[in-house]
């Protein structure tokens, strides 16, 4: 894996150390194996990490497709999924809230507050990227919106390790069981309701029905919940937190969609508007089909 340019070797300086915390206690991640961060040698940075058996699921894979399985084995590997998250959230904390920084070992770029946290994340990129996007035009109301919500997110929790990109394009299924967890790069220290309700939205935002989507909700935050416990009001905060999601796929938009047809683009955006309208409302609505 190797990285070239500024913002990328910052995302991928992490990965390494983040890498050998997850080994001292044996998370099921790529061991990592050497590295060169020094761009010395050559005019980019790379590490090599261990190749770990197993399939991806995701819609883009090759194989086996997720959508395409039987309800058990579906229920089985959401339920695996959402083990290893809480394990994950459980094993790995942190004193304060913010970015991982590669120096001599991971170091958190200190904030008391997940709120200010979250806040400095979505200002360095989501809020930026949505002025210059298709969406422009919901930038003044999605801050105002974040202005009164952001500060209902600061529950008290201990401060734990946040993946960020917990889906099944990010996990290798082996023997019908999710094996390893892929991409550190984007790792924090966050808030892990952050990393809980986006999974959850990764894994079951496709179902087309509302009862089929929550009995596979159910299946993922069961097996979470068996790990560690949510806290008090957690179905409100998931509200806010889906607009949060909502922004950063807006932000990054042009870059998923790329390829699709044009129509398909025009009816991706156009449900992401809707949802936005109704998420801001306070309105029973669902996640837009194709994130």
């Amino acid at each position: 894996k190797a990285a070239q340019g500024d913002y990328s070797e910052k995302r991928f300086r992490r990965e390494p150390e983040v890498l050998r915390l997850l080994e001292k206690k044996d998370y099921p991640a790529p061991r990592l194996l050497t590295q060169d961060l020094s761009s010395e040698e050559y005019d980019f940075i790379y590490l090599m990490m261990s190749k770990e058996e197993g399939r991806n699921i995701d819609s883009f894979s090759d194989g086996e497709k997720f959508k395409n399985m039987q309800k058990t084995r579906k229920k089985q590997l959401l339920q695996d999924a959402g083990e290893l998250l809480g394990r994950l959230h459980d094993d790995f904390r942190f004193e304060e809230y913010g970015d991982l920084e590669n120096m001599h070992g991971l170091e958190v770029d200190a904030r008391d507050k997940w709120s200010e946290a979250l806040r400095d994340i979505m200002e360095k990129h989501s809020l930026r990227g949505l002025k210059d996007s298709r969406f422009s035009d919901l930038s003044s109301e999605a801050r105002e919106y974040l202005q009164e919500r952001l500060g209902e997110l600061d529950t008290g929790d201990k401060p734990r390790l946040v993946h960020q990109d917990f889906r099944f394009g990010n996990l290798l299924v082996e023997q019908n069981q999710v094996s390893t967890v892929l991409d550190w790069e984007r790792a924090i220290s966050g808030h892990r309701e952050y990393d809980l309700f986006k999974a959850e939205r990764n894994f079951t935002a496709k179902f087309k029905t509302e009862t089929i989507r929550d009995e596979y909700q159910e299946s993922f935050l069961e097996a979470y919940r068996n790990v560690l416990e949510l806290q008090k009001g957690w179905k409100n905060r998931r509200q806010t937190y889906q607009i949060v999601y909502l922004l950063e796929a807006m932000w990054t938009f042009d870059e998923w969609s790329s390829g699709m047809p044009e129509e398909v683009i025009d009816r991706i955006a156009e449900d992401m508007r809707k949802e936005f309208r109704k998420r801001i409302r306070d309105e029973e609505t669902v996640a837009f089909p194709s994130m």
